[in-house]
């Protein structure tokens, strides 16, 4: 693959970096309906020109695994609205678009599929992720009180399957291909730790409630 220009990582905000990963990881398990990775995860931005196995290293030099979280809609929910109030970092999503709004001094979140269908609480659906943040990582998926059964790890490196989707796919690729800010896969009242209506932003457990 030929980067037509840098593909940029941010740890706090959607990124071209973050959504492509995110793009590949669902790739790669087809079967799944959402895929979710964190901007503390992206350590460098993609250079412009041939893609490197060197470069993608240190985009992602940590040996994190696949994970496959069975989970509802109301879990992705809880996700995203606690990852909104906070400043940790960003989750980047596949398979899912987000519109969040302030309603009544608190953050009202939409989801999406990628047929543009609204995700419903009981709606069940598969997500791939890492086994980092499956595990409790970020303090995220640990907080939804899923059921042992509920995650899955396997044994498969996630830089190194990315990397072979990266070859089957060739061709070039463009940051715009990946985060349009007119037309982000977040789209969400200002910058995170959002604040709705002046008060105080609840704190992450909080919103995870």
């Amino acid at each position: 693959g030929e980067l037509d220009g840098p593909i940029n990582r941010a740890y706090d905000a959607e990124s071209p970096e973050g959504n492509l990963i995110a793009d590949l990881m669902l790739a790669a398990h087809p079967k799944a309906d959402v895929a979710m990775t964190n901007g503390g995860g992206l350590r460098a931005d993609l250079p412009a020109g041939p893609l490197t196995y060197g470069a993608f290293f240190a985009a992602q030099p940590f040996d994190n695994r696949f994970a496959v979280v069975k989970v509802q809609g109301r879990h992705l929910r809880r996700l995203v609205t606690g990852n909104l109030y906070g400043a940790s970092g960003i989750f980047s999503w596949a398979g899912m678009t987000v519109r969040a709004r302030c309603q009544n001094g608190a953050l009202e979140v939409d989801l999406f599929d990628r047929k543009g269908k609204a995700i419903d609480d009981d709606r069940g659906l598969t997500l791939v992720t890492s086994d980092f943040l499956a595990s409790g990582g970020d303090g995220a998926i640990g907080r939804l009180g899923l059921a042992k059964d509920a995650v899955r790890l396997t044994d498969d490196l996630i830089r190194e399957v990315v990397v072979a989707r990266l070859k089957q796919r060739g061709g070039r690729l463009r940051a715009g291909d990946f985060y349009d800010p007119k037309k982000p896969r977040i789209d969400a009242p200002g910058k995170r730790p959002i604040v709705c209506a002046g008060k105080p932003s609840r704190r992450d457990d909080a919103a995870m409630e």
